[in-house]
């Protein structure tokens, strides 16, 4: 069975209007009392292309690394393609914050970190004379038979298997799925760059061209990202392995990489939130927040902050995520952090929203 990913709306459908100008004759145009534009810039400019290029680029160096692999099965070679899988999650889950847009459209998402593995059809596949390509993969099979988690489990197995124990078939799926991989994260990136790309459109939004009717749509969807993220972490990803008690449910279960993807899960709110990753820029959402009521300025990053700490607490001991959800032991911990990510979420659906409509 595939995880059924919360689908966020676009905004393209609902949002877009054909010719949307600068009527009103306000700073960010259709009725926008502020001007988000430095906002709009710094988040599609300084977060989420340059978000996407290293996904594109480290999951190119994954598509190299299976390659070497399916040359030469030894366990160096093997070790390096598992770094290069870990490698290109950090970009993947520091988007998930922005999980709109062309990711959505294009059903990119599903196709890229669909989970759990399908591994009743994953072993029919292998065991069939299909030819194994990329295009096969992207034209032909479901999410539950590509993308991250499927690559994850042809390097790890159930976490230990060694280069000897992988077989040629299997080797072949591996370089199949890299590229195609590969080749999702080059159609993501693209997507989103040049002058007709959606970073463009996302940028104009309340002028003639953009993709949103005003600036405060545009920004509202940045804020709808963040919070879906905060709702997907501590009430999917960490509640239904842990409410179920079923290791089979967590994300990342065989390179015991989970907690790290949950941290950047929140990581990529923060880029979105402070416009930059790593910093905070002049401009940013964070920037406008800080000059409307730096009280809940701080208190956004303090919430960031305290989930991601949260997060690492539950393996700060190196009991892996799918360990932890069954040990009694860890339970508050757990809890703990749900909770931590539910207060960042309430405070971005909340008084964040309420700020920016206002």
């Amino acid at each position: 069975m595939f995880e059924l990913r919360r689908s966020i709306l676009p905004g393209l459908a609902a949002l877009l209007v054909a010719g949307c100008g600068s009527s009103g004759g306000s700073e960010g145009g259709s009725g926008d009392t502020e001007d988000f534009s430095a906002v709009l810039e710094g988040a599609v400019h300084d977060v989420i292309i340059p978000t996407y290029a290293d996904l594109r680029d480290a999951a190119d160096a994954l598509h190299e690394g299976a390659q070497a692999l399916h040359g030469a099965p030894t366990p160096e070679n093997l070790a390096a393609a598992k770094e290069a899988w870990v490698a290109a999650r950090v970009p993947w889950e520091q988007s998930e914050g922005f999980l709109f847009g062309p990711v959505s459209d294009l059903g990119l998402d599903p196709a890229l970190d669909s989970w759990p593995v399908d591994h009743v059809q994953l072993n029919q596949v292998l065991a069939s004379s299909l030819t194994l390509t990329a295009d096969t993969l992207r034209e032909n099979l479901g999410g539950g038979l590509k993308g991250f988690h499927t690559i994850e489990y042809l390097l790890w197995g159930d976490h230990d298997k060694t280069a000897a124990q992988l077989t040629e078939r299997e080797l072949e799926y591996l370089v199949a799925a890299c590229e195609a991989l590969s080749l999702d994260a080059t159609t993501l990136h693209e997507a989103w760059v040049g002058e007709d790309g959606y970073g463009a459109g996302f940028v104009l939004a309340g002028s003639e061209g953009g993709l949103f009717y005003s600036q405060r749509d545009a920004v509202q969807q940045l804020i709808n990202g963040m919070a879906d993220i905060c709702d997907e972490v501590a009430n999917g990803k960490i509640a239904d392995p842990f409410t179920a008690g079923d290791p089979m449910l967590v994300e990342s279960q065989f390179s015991y990489n989970s907690i790290q993807d949950f941290a950047d899960n929140l990581r990529s709110i923060e880029n979105v939130y402070s416009g930059a990753r790593g910093s905070v820029a002049t401009g940013s959402l964070s920037a406008f927040v800080e000059t409307k009521d730096a009280a809940l300025d701080a208190r956004v990053h303090s919430e960031i902050d305290a989930a991601i700490a949260a997060i690492y607490a539950i393996s700060e001991d190196g009991e892996p995520f799918r360990d932890a959800i069954t040990n009694s032991l860890k339970q508050d911990e757990i809890e703990g952090a749900q909770a931590a990510i539910r207060t960042l979420m309430n405070t971005v659906r909340g008084d964040l929203t309420s700020l920016v409509a206002n």
